[in-house]
């Protein structure tokens, strides 16, 4: 037994905390035991051995292998139990195992000679040594896995079997119970169980606590091993009699922000990462909301007024009131309409086409843009939506402009603080990564975005209305077909060629019941007859040929139908006062709507309808829609014959005398000022003093329009004083002026720009023909009246007279300094002969064109100055005058 020890010991040094021997060393010491048997004295004692990979190492109370493991808990215990026992050949009695909480245990009892000393070591090392080979001769430890890759340790401290929640981790805490280890010792003590990462050196320590190491293991089963093996040992000092206790427990690391951390210290993967989940997220789980809530706005599902229940509701509660709560608009009524029957019949037309490209309508605010598309979507009964560039371009910020546009077109949920926060976020981005992540977007792109979600909810909203337009020709054809089948069957009951089968089961019998048919005649001309049956045989009295049409004819009707179903399935989309100012955002804003409209139009989703109070905003427009011409439709103002039939009616039809006719046509067929009469009249104003108070009220708002309140006001403006000054003059004196004349003469000279910015802020409108402009009106009918009192407003007057007469000089005079440097320069170069009289000379003819030039305006300065002098005599003797026609530069 003794020689088999040795051998054992020999095989399995490597794996075992056994000193190496020979061969020849074994047999020495086997001698020396038979030598010195009688020196041996027995004790029993005890060992302890810790079995690992027997069971799963929890790792928490969410850990489901150690569950899963108690299935085999009692097979695996009775292999291992059966491997342990082995060991009783060799004096050792296995005594019990221990239930598997954090590890499996074994104890044994044997009786052991004590041995004199340097002759062998510990029996317990020649344990685990023979337990080791029967386990491998054995095919290995048993495993919950069925994995035999366990191993046999001896425990050399006191094992701890708690049940404690204290769940295993890589790293050891090794409390000293006596004086420190020194780190070196720790090392060699507890190596031997798996690779070291580090050891920490013991810290000072509040009195009263135990002063520790902490071991980091590699591995999570290193750590387990030492635990169990160690737990509970004495090592003495070197060189002392003084013995430390090693107390061992697990030390979870706490890594306090370690997410936190990983991610500001790596924003180069994760700002991109977080940016993508973002945007995937509201691509995949908002967006199919923000369809949902537009289609929603599009076809009023919200609106619960116009729900039958509701309406019920109100005529059995409060209808029985007779109180009308709805107040009535201020619009104009029908008999204003009957100015804009044409542009009625081309939006109806431009409505029931195929959308081809869009309608622009535009007219003078007031004109009855408003009131025309109202009654038109009225008559239509098509989902629509508008959307009102008003409150859009009069947003302060971007998350302004796009809450108010996702409120006109129902897009919901937006996220505003983002974007607010979206320039911060770039901002820490640059400083961290030394580039912006691209976080924030423009507010173009946001547009973009919100619009192309607006785009495919109204694609949506057409497909659903062709399908159900289908499902319903479906069910007309199929009631169709029932309704022929049931006169085909009537035609054949008629003529005895209809047989139930199913009484066959029931009064046929033998051949008669199996062939399926009685005693029915069986002529073939009846049955052509069936075929094609006579007009009395329909239920309608019409023939089947005429319900079954020819196959060309069939094709027509479809071919209507399926137009019909696509036509009256498109959505129309209005945008109300396209070009109007007030943001700095204008054009970004201007041209992603525009951008919009020509995409519905491109892919035929819906019509669109753009409603602008000048023709201008018609050029931004145009330019997105490539080579498609827009469809224009001007509204003008009603002539007086109709402004003062629609006064009439709205005052009950009142009788007025000639001078306050006379006093409405002055206010022209504007039906914002028509409104505003009415509103005075029915206030307790007289026809007389309404009229007056809107003229000078429009007055007052076109002297502060058009030449400012102070000089700041005037240099603000996109046009000069004697620009405006000149188109006031000639319009006080008829109703419209020529714009080639107007615009290449003094003070324009070519320029066009002054002349649009004055009809984009309402002072004049331009008419064109072909697209062609080809006169200048008054904005509003009023302002023809307002020029004449601003002309016979005296002080008014001579001051900007005086203004303009100045800048003509000014102009004159730069006129006769240039003729003077040029005849300086004809007479250097040698040229005398221009002098003569009748020379025809080159320079002879050039020098008396200068002359002629320079006379002409050397006497218009000298007019001018006359002019002036006499209009500042005006002003310093008699404030009121009424002003000659001399004294205007037109007259």
């Amino acid at each position: 037994m003794l020689l088999q020890l040795a051998r054992t010991r020999l095989l399995h040094s490597r794996r075992s905390l056994l000193a190496i021997y020979t061969l020849p060393a074994c047999r020495r010491a086997i001698s020396s035991l038979r030598a010195n048997r009688n020196d041996v004295v027995e004790h029993q004692e005890s060992a302890i051995v810790y079995v690992d990979s027997v069971f799963p190492i929890c790792r928490g109370s969410w850990d489901p292998r150690y569950y899963l493991a108690t299935f085999r808990r009692q097979e695996i215990l009775d292999e291992l139990h059966g491997i342990l026992e082995k060991a009783s050949t060799q004096g050792f009695q296995l005594v019990r195992l221990n239930p598997p909480q954090r590890g499996v245990f074994a104890y044994f009892e044997y009786i052991t000679p004590t041995f004199p000393q340097g002759i062998i070591s510990s029996p317990k090392e020649g344990l685990i040594a023979y337990l080791q080979e029967t386990a491998r001769a054995m095919g290995g430890i048993p495993s919950w896995l069925g994995l035999r890759q366990g191993n046999i340790w001896l425990v050399q401290g006191e094992p701890w079997e708690e049940d404690l929640r204290r769940y295993p981790a890589s790293v050891v805490k090794v409390e000293f119970e006596g004086p420190d280890i020194h780190p070196e010792t720790l090392y060699h003590t507890f190596r031997p169980y798996g690779r070291i990462v580090d050891i920490t050196r013991p810290a000072p320590v509040p009195a009263g606590t135990l002063r520790s190491s902490d071991i980091h293991y590699s591995s999570l089963r290193s750590a387990v091993r030492a635990r169990n093996c160690l737990h509970g040992v004495s090592i003495p000092l070197k060189n002392s009699i003084v013995a430390t206790r090693l107390s061992i427990i697990y030390e979870r690391v706490i890594k306090a922000h370690v997410i936190r951390d990983w991610l500001s210290k790596h924003p180069r993967i994760t700002l991109p990462i977080v940016l993508f989940l973002l945007a995937t997220m509201t691509y995949t789980i908002f967006n199919p909301v923000r369809i949902l809530m537009v289609e929603a706005r599009v076809r009023n599902w919200f609106a619960y007024r116009d729900y039958a229940f509701f309406q019920w509701l109100r005529r059995n509660t409060i209808g029985f009131l007779d109180v009308d709560f709805v107040t009535a608009s201020p619009s104009l009524t029908q008999g204003g309409w009957k100015e804009r029957k044409e542009a009625e019949t081309t939006l109806s037309s431009y409505l029931s086409e195929y959308p081809s490209t869009v309608a622009f309508l535009h007219g003078p605010a007031g004109s009855g843009k408003s009131n025309l598309i109202s009654h038109t979507l009225g008559s239509q009964q098509r989902p629509a939506l508008i959307i009102d560039c008003a409150p859009i371009f009069g947003a302060s910020s971007d998350a302004q402009i796009i809450s108010n546009l996702a409120k006109q077109t129902g897009y919901w949920p937006i996220f505003g603080f983002l974007s607010s926060m979206s320039n911060v976020i770039d901002l820490a981005s640059l400083g961290l990564v030394g580039q912006k992540v691209g976080f924030s977007t423009s507010l173009e792109s946001q547009l973009k975005d919100m619009l192309e979600t607006v785009a495919t909810s109204l694609q949506r909203i057409n497909l659903a209305h062709s399908e159900s337009v289908q499902h319903s020709l479906i069910r007309a054809e199929r009631e169709r077909a029932r309704i022929v089948a049931q006169g085909v069957r009537r035609d054949r009951l008629l003529k005895g060629l209809y047989h139930d089968g199913r009484l066959d089961c029931v009064s046929g019998n033998g051949i008669m019941s199996e062939l399926g048919f009685g005693d029915e005649p069986l002529d073939e001309r009846e049955i052509i007859t069936v075929v094609s049956p006579s007009p009395l045989d329909h239920p309608n009295g019409a023939t089947l040929a005429t319900d079954t049409p020819s196959e060309a004819e069939s094709r027509m009707i479809k071919t209507k139908q399926d137009a019909e179903i696509d036509i009256s399935g498109l959505p129309i989309v209005v945008v109300k006062n396209y070009g109007v100012k007030g943001s700095s955002k204008h054009d970004e804003v201007l041209e992603v709507l525009s951008q919009f409209c020509a995409s519905l139009i491109e892919k035929q989703i819906a019509h669109v309808i753009v409603m602008s109070d000048n023709r201008e905003n018609m050029k931004r427009l145009a330019r997105s829609q490539g080579s498609r011409p827009l469809t224009t439709i001007g509204l003008n103002d009603a002539d007086n014959i109709s402004a003062l039939s629609i006064v009439k009616s709205k005052l009950d039809n009142i009788q007025l005398t000639p001078d306050q006719a006379k006093c409405v046509g002055r206010l022209g067929g504007r039906s914002r000022d028509l409104d505003m009469l009415i509103y005075k009249i029915k206030s307790g104003h007289s026809v007389e003093d309404a009229v007056e108070d809107i003229i000078v009220r429009a007055m007052g708002k076109l002297r502060k329009n058009a030449f400012g309140d102070d000089m700041e006001d005037t240099r603000s403006l996109p046009w000069k004083q004697e620009q405006a000054w000149t188109i006031i003059s000639k319009l006080s004196a008829t109703e419209e002026i020529p714009y080639a004349g107007t615009l290449v003469d003094f003070p324009f000279k070519g320029d066009d720009v002054p002349l649009r910015e004055m009809e984009r802020a309402e002072l004049i409108s331009i008419v064109t023909n072909d697209g062609l402009p080809v006169s200048i009106k008054p904005g509003r009918p009023v302002y023809r009246f307002v020029f004449e009192r601003l002309m016979n407003d005296p002080i008014f007057y001579a001051l900007q007279q005086i203004n303009y007469n100045e800048k003509a000089i000014s102009s004159a005079e730069s006129t006769v300094r240039s003729c003077e440097e040029e005849l300086i320069m004809l007479k250097t170069i040698g040229f005398g002969s221009w002098r003569l009289t009748g020379s025809t000379s080159g320079p002879a003819v050039r020098g008396q064109y200068l002359l002629a030039k320079m006379g002409n305006a050397a006497k218009k300065i000298q007019d001018l100055e006359a002019v002036n002098a006499r209009l500042r005599k005006k002003l310093a003797a008699a404030p009121e005058f009424q002003p000659h026609s001399k004294f205007m530069p037109f007259a």
